[in-house]
């Protein structure tokens, strides 16, 4: 698994903050730790801090154990991902650590330091946790995957519609969700309809033709949870590899397939219409093609 290192001033509020929420809602997938530049170390936490983790139900089991510790070089070499809380916190951390600057890093959001009153560590955790969700393609909603239904290829002939510009109409939908060569699946958060993908196969190939998520529900992991289904479903079904086209300049949408291990393999050019932009190739192999050649004596 992933080893990641949060590092503030302190040690006793926002890092420890990060490091448990990371430890809750991705602890099957990161090791979290934290420490602290100017810490002297053995410091117990901020009680404001300590008492809005209990609150939100982060960390319980461990907050009592918690003391603080100085960044150590060991610290910053065993771990594959270093995140300052702060740009001044990962500025310092680059300044006293360069050979290990391709991998300290900081949040997009700004994480402000927190005064000594319940309100604003509420406030800040917020903002970490939203930061910590954001970097690590996390969710702390109830997100399901079902086939789409006649409900389902009707909200997504509607959400296609306010999505693109060329969209498919809803009998295209109907038709598509009942054939055998087509996969066609709704993604639900909280039992609410949140967005939708479609494929279809033809013999151990797919493509995906067309991805969604409603405005409400995007930055929380339903395409994620989306793609991997159809990849699951697809690779049950005797598929390959799965390709797809994107829009070069959908720089959103390009992040999200290579991190579901899409690969650029080819462009075609002015393949979009309003507006005009090239579309990139790109291929996801879910297993490798067998050879059955017969092999000479």
């Amino acid at each position: 698994m992933t080893k990641v290192l949060f590092v503030c001033t302190m040690n006793t509020a926002r890092s420890v903050m990060a490091e448990m929420i990371l430890k809750k809602y991705g602890g099957d997938k990161f090791i979290p730790s934290s420490a602290g530049i100017f810490t002297t170390g053995f410091t117990p936490m901020e009680l404001f801090a300590y008492q809005t983790l209990l609150k939100e139900g982060v960390g319980a089991n461990i907050l009592n154990d918690f003391y603080s510790r100085k960044v150590k070089r060991e610290y910053i070499e065993e771990n594959d991902i270093i995140v300052g809380i702060t740009p001044e916190h990962m500025q310092a951390l680059k300044a006293k650590y360069p050979e290990y600057a391709d991998k300290i890093t900081t949040f997009d959001s700004p994480v402000e330091n927190p005064w000594n009153d319940e309100d604003s560590y509420e406030k800040c955790f917020e903002s970490i946790k939203e930061n910590v969700m954001k970097m690590f393609s996390l969710s702390d909603k109830d997100i399901t995957v079902r086939t789409m239904d006649a409900s389902g290829a009707s909200q997504s002939a509607a959400l296609e519609a306010e999505c693109f510009s060329n969209p498919w109409t809803l009998e295209e939908y109907e038709k598509a969700r009942q054939s055998d060569d087509h996969i066609c699946l709704c993604g639900y958060v909280n039992a609410e309809y949140a967005g939708f993908v479609m494929a279809y196969r033809v013999l151990d190939e797919g493509h995906l033709l067309d991805i969604a998520v409603r405005p409400k529900f995007r930055r929380c992991g339903v395409a994620k949870a989306l793609i991997e289904e159809l990849s699951s479903r697809l690779e049950k079904a005797g598929v390959t590899s799965v390709m797809l086209e994107v829009r070069e300049h959908n720089i959103p949408a390009r992040a999200l397939y290579s991190k579901l291990g899409f690969k650029d393999v080819g462009k075609r050019k002015y393949y979009y219409k309003d507006p005009t932009d090239d579309a990139i190739l790109c291929t996801l192999v879910l297993k490798e093609k067998e050879n059955n050649e017969d092999i000479g004596n």
